[in-house]
């Protein structure tokens, strides 16, 4: 199941079909409370529409994949039903290294302090990060701060989440059950919703650009120079925002 994961999300002509028939059986509550009513209504062929459903699929695609990756226990109540498709059938790797189609139960949670010496260093860093990224989600909530200023956070936050994606990495080679401590979950629940803010702004965006060019057009063959050059402002605009929001997406 990892693999078939893998493969849609590294397909360049990946189908919008497959992926949601992946999410529906896979996903948790939480997240078809979150996306699932959104999702489902997206067409089959759906890959750039105006509201943004293709990246918020990758996303939450790419949440499942590293949920099982390191904690397979968790999708035991999705997986009878993924094994009656013969197409999702789900391989557990078991602690002996051989392939089973059975679902190894969680671990119990260990508590991040338990962690090994040569891991302190991770661990520390960790409880510098957490406060630091839930700061700059307040600061961002603030609804009187600059675009630039905004921006230059939103970039921030991102770096500073794929290092602490990094760590965990590290963290869940040695242990997949190590605790996350609350804090750093609720800023995982904010970096989820600013990835689905985000991708939804995305296809705003391009809907913008693309009206304001049919615009840019029509006022351009009537000759009247003060609405081209306000369509010409607002595209500019829109495209320099739509940039710095696709570049957050590079590494996905």
């Amino acid at each position: 199941m990892i693999k078939k994961i893998e493969s849609w999300l590294k397909d360049p002509k990946r189908k919008y079909a497959e992926g949601m028939e992946i999410f529906n059986q896979l996903a948790g509550k939480k997240q078809k409370a979150d996306f699932g009513e959104f999702l489902n209504k997206g067409a089959a062929d759906t890959q750039f529409d105006a509201e943004g459903r293709f990246p918020i699929l990758i996303n939450q695609l790419v949440f499942i994949l590293n949920k099982l990756r390191y904690n397979p226990g968790a999708f035991s109540s999705a997986k009878a039903a993924v094994s009656s498709k013969g197409s999702l059938n789900m391989k557990i790797i078991n602690p002996g290294g051989s392939p089973e189609n059975t679902t190894p139960p969680a671990g119990d949670k260990i508590d991040i302090n338990a962690l090994p010496e040569e891991l302190y260093a991770e661990r520390d860093r960790l409880k510098e990060i957490i406060p630091v990224m839930a700061k700059i989600h307040a600061d961002m909530a603030d609804e009187k701060i600059a675009d630039d200023k905004r921006a230059a956070l939103r970039s921030e936050l991102v770096k500073l989440d794929d290092e602490r994606r990094a760590i965990w990495d590290k963290i869940e080679s040695f242990n997949p059950n190590m605790e996350k401590l609350d804090e750093e979950k609720q800023v995982e629940q904010n970096m989820l919703e600013l990835g689905r803010k985000t991708a939804l702004r995305i296809g705003q965006l391009k809907s913008y650009i693309a009206r304001n060019r049919e615009a840019l057009a029509k006022h351009e063959e009537a000759k009247n120079e003060k609405k081209a050059d306000n369509a010409r402002e607002k595209i500019e605009a829109y495209e320099k925002e739509l940039t710095e929001l696709e570049s957050l997406f590079k590494k996905e």
